[in-house]
């Protein structure tokens, strides 16, 4: 199996903060068919990160260490036959219907062959309404389906601020139903953060911002790495995945 090199051996984890258990939580039923075709054949992969402050990178030192430029990066070293560029298309602040809007020009316009959409936390932290924000995803995600595109849809992320919430947990288990819907892959960011905080990996303060919401460099390059293992198991032929 390959591995990110900060997802490493059961040997080695004790010094390492990022590795992910389960593994079941970097798999998914629904592969990422587009973009595995294009691994197969050792050609370009252009994924699109899509999302608010944390996919912009809000709580990193700079740019290079938001999780698109970590997740690029890891795929450097997972898949050395494809070169794979990761477009940061993070802006700070937007909520569902606002991403949908910019989906032509932000997104489609660079002809991505992956979506990777983290979604929901700011309508979370608002307390939005559940149902519009549900239909403003689901016709996202079959806007770029549409397009012949592969996507992934993140939940939002294990923080003090999410935490506080009522319904993160209903949340959460609505972007599930979505991706279920549209078969597409979900990565469940919030349960592996737990998971990081669960088995000492990190403490919160060195996995979340002071402000209680955004990310670290720590985390997200956590996250980086194990968005890039989840790309790399759903793009390996089904036989070699068992």
């Amino acid at each position: 199996m390959l591995l990110a090199a900060a997802i490493v051996a059961p040997a080695a984890r004790a010094a390492d903060a990022c590795y992910v258990e389960p593994a079941q939580l970097l798999e998914s039923p629904h592969r990422l068919e587009r973009t595995a075709r294009l691994v197969a054949a050792g050609e370009l992969v252009r994924i699109v990160a899509l999302g608010s402050s944390s996919t912009e990178g809000v709580g990193a030192s700079d740019y290079g260490h938001a999780y698109p430029a970590q997740t690029q990066a890891a795929l450097a070293g997972l898949l050395p036959r494809s070169h794979v560029i990761v477009f940061n298309k993070g802006i700070g602040g937007q909520e569902a219907r606002e991403m949908v809007d910019r989906l032509a020009a932000d997104v489609l316009a660079e002809k991505p062959d992956l979506v990777i959409w983290q979604v929901g936390t700011n309508s979370l932290i608002r307390s939005k309404d559940l149902q519009t924000l549900v239909d403003d995803i689901f016709a996202g995600v079959r806007r770029i389906q549409a397009a012949g595109v592969d996507v992934m849809l993140m939940g939002p992320q294990k923080s003090p601020r999410v935490d506080g919430k009522q319904e993160r947990t209903m949340f959460a288990q609505h972007l599930q139903v979505i991706a279920e819907t549209a078969r597409i892959p979900y990565f469940a960011r919030y349960e592996i953060m737990a998971g990081w905080i669960a088995r000492r990996q990190m403490t919160m303060d060195q996995m979340i911002d002071p402000d209680g919401l955004h990310m670290t460099d720590l985390s997200y390059r956590c996250l980086g790495a194990a968005v890039a293992q989840m790309i790399v198991n759903l793009t390996r032929a089904p036989l070699a995945r068992q």
